[in-house]
């Protein structure tokens, strides 16, 4: 048999001599012969995919209902830049961005976060905002949530300051939600200042805005100074856009750490959405709007469209050659009536269908 493992590096680097190791569970090793457990790949280009086989001989013996556990590790010998989400790090099924600050180093910043504040952006790093947790200080009263970093702005905020995001594409997410985990601190020593704080998590297509609110995060005094979790803020309304996201306050603070912050794809555990398949709409039977994803193998030319009952094409809603994965078009129906309409993915000489039930 063989291990098929596609990669894709999907960061703006290119990879050298990257290490791959193969490691099997003890009691499959027992069974497995002629396994080549470490592999070097010379090159990896930026924005590149490749195909891995790795061949091994399974005895007829093994253990009939035993799950062979593999466990797959990749090194590129280099300094892992987290926010690209590269060889070792690598994000989880589901998951549009994930970072938890741990491969940033005192002194130095890898995240790409960075502050906007008094009508300027400066590149955030770890010597002003990078709170490095030291095991050896045992009186060192804030450490991250996860693991050993957290991001930390430790100024006495004057006026507004915000905290933007690396640029994120949420291009064929479905049902995008964020969560993180954050600490906040009140400096109760400055005039003016309040135990209650707001911080407005916004978006924008640009640097230089504007900016949208879309949701307002609330603590108070009992939560001060305790690592919470915020969960499933939806990001629904700015799905399949290219986005900054910002936290912005305007009330002064002692400090504000945030981890884990992470946003995946909702629908994922929605059992209304299959796992599998080349085109599907939702929600079915809809009322005006109706969401239709498609999944891509590899690039291809594709032609999306929608027809009515008698065969009419009522709208080309996507045309041209689209990348591997996941995408979404959406589909408005306000001056059509109800009934069945039918969803159309053509690529190549294949034709896909799905039925629409519209409803109002």
């Amino acid at each position: 048999v063989a291990l098929v493992l596609n990669l894709d590096n999907s960061g703006d680097l290119a990879g050298e001599n990257i290490e791959l190791s193969v490691t099997l569970d003890s009691l499959s090793q027992a069974y497995v012969d002629n396994l080549n457990s470490t592999i070097t790949i010379p090159h990896f280009a930026a924005h590149g995919s490749r195909e891995i086989r790795i061949p091994l001989d399974v005895s007829h013996d093994f253990p009939q209902g035993h799950s062979m556990d593999i466990i797959i590790q990749m090194d590129d010998g280099e300094v892992t830049r987290h926010y690209e989400k590269s060889f070792l790090t690598g994000l989880p099924v589901g998951y549009v961005y994930l970072e938890d600050f741990e491969y940033d180093r005192l002194g130095e910043s890898n995240s790409r976060w960075m502050i906007h504040t008094s009508g300027s952006i400066e590149e955030a790093t770890s010597l002003n905002v990078m709170d490095v947790y030291d095991k050896m200080n045992d009186q060192w009263s804030s450490v991250a949530q996860q693991g050993d970093r957290a991001l930390s702005l430790e100024p006495h905020w004057v006026g507004s300051l915000r905290l933007v995001s690396p640029p994120i594409s949420l291009d064929g997410f479905r049902r995008p939600e964020l969560s993180f985990m954050e600490q906040r601190g009140w400096d109760h020593t400055r005039s003016g200042g309040t135990h209650k704080h707001d911080v407005q998590l916004q978006y924008a297509d640009d640097l230089a805005g504007p900016w949208y609110t879309l949701s307002t995060i609330v603590t108070d005094e009992s939560e001060l100074g305790v690592w919470k979790r915020v969960e499933s803020i939806d990001l629904e309304t700015i799905k399949d856009r290219d986005v900054y996201l910002a936290f912005n306050s305007n009330q002064p603070h002692y400090y504000w750490r945030l981890d884990e912050i992470s946003i995946r794809d909702a629908a994922s555990d929605d059992p209304e959405i299959p796992v599998n398949y080349r085109v599907f709409s939702y929600p079915n039977p809809f009322n005006a709007n109706a969401t239709i994803l498609y999944d891509l193998d590899a690039r291809a030319d594709v032609l999306l469209e929608v027809f009515n009952i008698r065969g009419q094409r009522l709208s080309v809603l996507r045309e041209g050659s689209l990348p591997a994965g996941t995408h979404a078009a959406h589909f408005n129906a306000s001056e059509h009536a109800s009934g069945i309409y039918i969803c159309s993915l053509l690529l190549g000489h294949e034709r896909y269908i799905s039925k629409m039930t519209l409803m109002k």
